[in-house]
């Protein structure tokens, strides 16, 4: 059984300033937000309405049986990588 406890963050209540010094002080967490991950893979800006569970971001020809406000509480995420750095590789070829 794991018994480690999750970080959650609730995104309703983040402004500009509060991502800033999240992306800082707990990367995981900042990138856990799909919101957030998805703008940083795409080079967009983020829309803080969509960290809100504001339905008015989706598009509108989504029927509103399918629409559910995303939701704003975020459990932390944590990777593993099991990329080689570049210096491995390149040592193999000197």
């Amino acid at each position: 059984e794991d018994s480690v406890q999750k970080k959650v963050i609730d995104t309703r209540s983040l402004k500009g300033e509060d991502l800033e010094t999240l992306k800082k002080q707990d990367p995981f967490l900042y990138f856990s937000i799909p919101a957030l991950r998805s703008a940083t893979l795409l080079g967009r800006e983020v829309d803080m309405s969509s960290l809100k569970g504001d339905r008015s971001s989706r598009r509108a020809s989504c029927p509103s049986k399918i629409e559910s406000a995303p939701s704003t509480k975020i459990e932390r995420r944590s990777r593993i990588s099991f990329e080689c750095h570049t210096d491995l590789i390149l040592e193999g070829c000197i």
